[in-house]
Parts: structure tokens; sequence; C-alpha cells
């Protein structure tokens, strides 16, 4: 997809195209939720990114920093074998919304528990791994960190959180 700025009107008419090719079911009532959302973006006037995935069975708008609302939407498709979904890049900056690019994932999902905590490893395309602890003795597992690592230092975050427990977020991540 060309990155191309767009008036808030264009970028409604670009995402329901989207929708209309992706997605099957709850296409008007999760496509209505993100338009709304996307009007009040706009009148609040403030500059913003969000991932707003699209699948078969309906759309998620997730707005940068809402790291456990994404991990939660990956999570809960990570049983279905062979499930795709599209993450496309939305920022609204002065006034123009861009699409920066959109990519299809299939999301390996993997979790690893010791004592409390859990670690959770969601495998992407492209060399990309969302790596997430969670205190998992606490009701709604509490989220201790989250961040996007390589499979190099996802690997190594996997193997020394089974030899010892717990993980700290590598300093080359932050």
């Amino acid at each position: 997809m060309k990155r191309k700025t767009y008036t808030t009107e264009e970028l409604i008419t670009e995402m329901q195209k989207i929708v209309d090719k992706v997605v099957k079911h709850y296409k008007d009532e999760d496509f209505a939720v993100d338009v709304k959302k996307i009007r009040e973006l706009e009148e609040n006037g403030e500059d913003v990114k969000f991932l707003w995935i699209t699948r078969e069975a309906g759309t998620h708008l997730v707005l940068e920093g809402e790291d456990d609302y994404l991990h939660a939407i990956r999570v809960n498709y990570k049983d279905r074998m062979n499930y795709k979904y599209i993450e496309h890049e939305i920022e609204y900056k002065r006034g123009q919304w861009t699409l920066k690019k959109s990519y299809e994932s299939k999301c390996k999902h993997l979790e690893y528990s010791f004592g409390k905590y859990r670690l959770d490893v969601d495998y992407k395309g492209n060399d990309f791994a969302q790596v997430t602890m969670r205190d998992v003795s606490l009701f709604f597992y509490p989220l201790i960190w989250s961040t996007d690592m390589n499979y190099k230092q996802a690997n190594e975050a996997i193997k020394r959180f089974k030899t010892t427990g717990f993980f700290d977020i590598p300093v080359a991540v932050l």
C-alpha cells in the first residue's frame, strides 16, 4: 500500500474498502466502533499512532501504548491454526491521516510458566516477536513488562526464563 495522507473521510473510505475485502463477520459492528474512535481522535486534534487490525471475524483499533489490549487480541487467536490477520499502522499528525504500512500476520504463541511468573512470546513475521512478562499470582495477571524483540533476543529470553524463572528486559531492547 502506498504511503499517502488522507482526510478523515478519505481514510474511512479507504478503511471501508479493506473491511469489504477482508472482513466476513461482525463487519458493521466492529467498523462502526472504529469509525467513532477515529472521529473522536480527530476532534481531539492530538497526534496519535495506532494499529488497526482486520481479520475475517472483525476489526480492532489499538492505540499506541495499549500493549495489554494488543497482547490480548494476539493471544486470543493463538489456538486457531492458520489464523491470519492484517495489522495496519495508521498515524494522525497535524490534521492528516497516514496509512503507513500494512502487513499480514500469522501468530505463533508460546507460554512458559515458572512459579508466579509467565513469559508469553508471540512470534510474528520478519524476525519480530512480542515478549511479555506477567505475574500470574495476582488477579488479571498484571503486566510486568512487554516489548518487541528480534527472534534471537526472544529465544534468549525463553532460555533464561526456563532456567531462572524471571527475565528482565535486556538493555539492548529498550
